[in-house]
């Protein structure tokens, strides 16, 4: 803990509420809410403003993009007013290229000394993986002169941290999804049945249409099924037809499509395997908050290949290859070691999140 948190002052700053009931910002909110307690003698959440979902989805941009502007404005406005009689740092648990830019040009152009503490998740930023090889240069330099020694930069997983590291010529550090459940007094213990959970929304990036068949691969190996299913606002073509294909398999429960943090904390607990049948092209730099929450809780995790949960899973032991699983023994045989191994990565990751809001 800093000795002279007296005078230290940290602005939790997410602009968008998503519309999403399901979405993990609140817990990331949260979380980060009581890290920084420890570090600084008060804490601010900002206002935000909700999202707006239209039909037309380049309007429902430009209008999220215009309040993300006007409440990154009002961030530096009050970071400005607070620095006199603290030493503020603005920290954006999902940073979105527009906050980014704005609070770096404002604060350089009134000349002020507020840090920030920005992680990229790649979902709001996507568009920073398409910037082109020849302007990668002047970006790094506008970078160069807008941002501070103080700033802390971290990504969600490890791939995204390296692109952006080199994209921004700038140490960003790797700060994984936090492990909320352990703060809700979960208590993870080996299930009695071999329960395959497939969390989240269901979308065709998440390979939600790959799931028929991988249920009937997966069934030759009497594991008992156990689906949570996210509905979506709007249903994609062909949605309906995978849902009435998966109702109809044996030992297949459909869960609602939305639980509460405790239910799905419950969920998840009484799971052995979490199926994450994400497609590569979307997650290649985007992480998910159920391979990191699963493994936290000792589970082992069933993803693509390539994917960056499977290159998780893999460097901490929890990973059976989608591609290659032929027997489920040893899920229940390693199942206690699992459980310790998970309790010791809650542990780092705390100690991650401690010294990030630092």
């Amino acid at each position: 803990m800093i000795k002279d948190n007296d005078r230290k002052l940290l602005i939790i700053h997410d602009p968008i509420s998503p519309s999403n009931m399901s979405s993990h910002n609140l817990d990331i909110r949260q979380y980060s809410y009581s890290c920084a307690i420890k570090s600084y003698s008060r804490v601010l959440y900002s206002k935000s403003y909700r999202e707006t979902v239209c039909t037309y989805k380049f309007l429902s941009r430009i209008i999220n993009g215009v309040k993300i502007f006007l409440s990154s404005v009002r961030i530096a406005t009050k970071a400005t007013v607070l620095q006199r009689r603290y030493k503020v740092a603005v920290f954006n648990p999902n940073e979105d290229l527009i906050t980014f830019i704005t609070l770096l040009i404002i604060r350089k152009l009134i000349g002020q000394k507020w840090r920030l503490i920005s992680r990229f998740i790649c979902t709001r930023d996507r568009v920073l993986l398409n910037i082109r090889p020849q302007n990668i240069g002047q970006f790094q330099t506008l970078l160069k002169f807008f941002t501070s020694p103080s700033d802390k930069f971290s990504a969600e997983t490890n791939e995204y941290a390296d692109y952006l590291s080199k994209l921004f010529n700038l140490q960003v550090t790797h700060v994984p999804y936090p492990p909320i459940d352990l703060d809700i007094g979960g208590k993870s213990t080996s299930s009695r049945k071999n329960i395959v959970l497939v969390p989240g929304a269901a979308r065709k990036d998440k390979g939600f249409t790959e799931l028929p068949n991988l249920v009937r691969n997966l069934q030759n190996l009497n594991v008992e099924f156990e689906f949570f299913i996210q509905g979506t606002n709007k249903e994609w073509p062909g949605y309906l037809d995978v849902m009435d294909e998966l109702q109809k398999l044996p030992r297949v429960k459909i869960l609602p499509s939305y639980l509460s943090n405790e239910e799905l904390s419950r969920t998840l607990q009484n799971s052995s395997v979490i199926l994450l049948p994400y497609f590569k092209t979307s997650y290649t730099f985007r992480g998910s908050a159920f391979a990191r929450r699963g493994m936290y809780l000792g589970k082992v995790i069933l993803a693509s290949e390539g994917t960056t949960m499977a290159n998780d899973a893999e460097l901490w032991g929890f990973l059976a290859p989608l591609h290659k699983v032929t027997s489920t023994k040893t899920i229940s045989d390693n199942a206690f070691e699992n459980y310790k191994k998970g309790r010791l990565l809650a542990k780092n990751a705390k100690l991650i999140w401690d010294l990030a809001l630092q």
